[in-house]
């Protein structure tokens, strides 16, 4: 029997040629896949939506072959900025500095690059139907704006195809999580008078309300900040007062995008069924609080084709499934947080979503230190508590930004909370957190520590 009928190529169709079924594409293509992707758009999308990439991302990015065009055409970003009532405070990233760059041109860096290495890639087609036959393969129907589009067979099913997925509706699945999302502003402008921090992203709350700066590419700025609940505001005149009410000069250059949008936090009820699974905003939709919507639909990807890559049968159903095992309780626990702020920002009660599930120290580990021999990793450092999540009680989970030891106990947070008195620990480790301040994310990992001493 001759290699190729023993190891038979396996193929992949992937719905939607946005990021993340793209870097889908791009990976499977690695393991030697034979990949399909078929995009409804018959044209690559324009605007710059989420912009931000953040390490983990970046190290998929670069295993996927595009990581040193997008740190070439990208702006990098070193800090976090923080403004409220009460003062300001900037926080070093360090290594953990993020770049940012538009999505569409992330998206037609991606496309170039699939379509060099021989991943064939369909526009104007739109997936109808998605049916497993006896043998375990899906066939998989479409419909092309011009001409006619072959039915394909294939081993996997994986719809990147957004919200409105086609591909989750055939698998019968639903969306878990409010129906009613949060309304935003935002504008993208050129900085011609330099009155904004090009090094920093800055989260201002607090009155006269919450506001989010993003330096881009190309000496741009965005502004982006919800709306307080009906409020009827056009977009240009609510984000210029929210600027000028925090110390921002008026954003008056040349306008480069636009636009109010809709942001909902919300789940599908299962990421997988049999050989078919669900990445991106097919399988999650969250509002752009904390900026790691994007980065959540690359992980998707990495994660399932690693769960692929690394299985030691030809059991595919199994690795999706073990995928779905892993993301779904990490995308409760993003999006539960990701809630919590966004209803923070706004003023408005958090509603109510699927719980968040408190994760063991490796499922809060980025997404890249999993060991995948097929596609690449990276060991994490055991010892340091960098990247992991406190655990806290309800009361104080996840709004806290920052907290103080002492003695092993909180003596101090920002904003002050209930949380005082009580002996934090990291979930899934019995390492002692020595006395300091500690500097956390909305999702409550520690983004920073400083063993400075604390009054008695």
């Amino acid at each position: 029997m001759s290699g190729s009928q023993a190891n038979p190529v396996r193929r992949a169709a992937i719905a939607g040629a946005g990021t993340s079924g793209l870097i889908a594409a791009l990976l499977l293509h690695r393991l030697g896949w034979e990949v399909t992707v078929v995009e409804a758009h018959a044209r690559a999308r324009t605007g710059t939506r989420a912009p931000t990439l953040w390490p983990p991302a970046l190290h998929v990015l670069g295993l996927v072959g595009v990581a040193g065009k997008v740190m070439a055409e990208g702006h990098p970003v070193s800090v976090l900025g923080f403004r409220t009532e009460t003062g300001e405070r900037r926080l070093d990233l360090g290594a953990a500095g993020c770049v940012t760059l538009s999505q569409s041109r992330l998206e037609r860096l991606l496309e170039d690059r699939a379509r060099r290495v021989g991943v064939r890639i369909h526009r104007g087609v739109r997936v109808t139907g998605a049916h497993q036959q006896d043998d375990g393969r899906v066939l998989v129907t479409g419909k092309g704006d011009v001409g006619t589009f072959p039915d394909l067979t294939v081993d996997l099913l994986i719809g990147a195809d957004g919200y409105r997925s086609i591909v989750r509706e055939a698998i019968g699945v639903e969306l878990a999580g409010p129906g009613r999302g949060t309304r935003f502003a935002l504008r993208d402008f050129v900085d011609d008078t330099g009155g904004f921090d090009r090094d920093a992203v800055w989260t201002c709350t607090g009155e006269p309300g919450a506001l989010v700066t993003v330096p881009l590419p190309e000496n741009t700025i965005r502004l982006v900040a919800p709306f307080p609940g009906e409020d009827t505001h056009t977009g240009a005149d609510f984000l210029r007062e929210r600027a000028l009410g925090h110390g921002f000069p008026a954003p008056e250059g040349p306008v480069v995008w636009e636009a109010t949008f809709l942001a909902h936090t919300q789940q599908a009820t299962r990421f997988a069924q049999g050989p078919i699974a669900l990445i991106g905003d097919a399988a999650h939709v969250q509002s752009p609080a904390g900026g790691r919507g994007m980065n959540q639909g690359i992980e998707d990807a990495f994660t399932l084709v690693s769960e692929i890559g690394a299985g030691t049968s030809d059991d595919l159903v199994a690795a999706v499934a073990r995928y779905a095992a892993i993301r779904e309780p990490e995308l409760s626990d993003e999006l539960a947080a990701n809630a919590a702020v966004t209803s923070h920002w706004n003023g408005t009660e958090p509603a109510a979503l699927i719980a968040p599930v408190i994760r063991s120290e490796l499922e809060v580990a980025s997404c890249s230190f999993r060991r995948v021999s097929a596609i690449g990793s990276v060991t994490p450092d055991e010892t340091s508590p960098l990247g992991r999540r406190v655990r806290l009680t309800a009361e104080a989970w996840p709004r806290l930004s920052s907290l103080r030891l002492h003695h092993g106990l909180i003596v101090e947070t920002t904003p002050a909370s209930p949380a005082i008195g009580q002996m934090p620990s990291l979930v899934g480790n019995n390492l002692m957190l020595p006395d300091g301040k500690y500097t956390l994310s909305p999702t409550m990992n520690i983004l920073s520590f400083e063993p400075v001493g604390v009054p008695a």
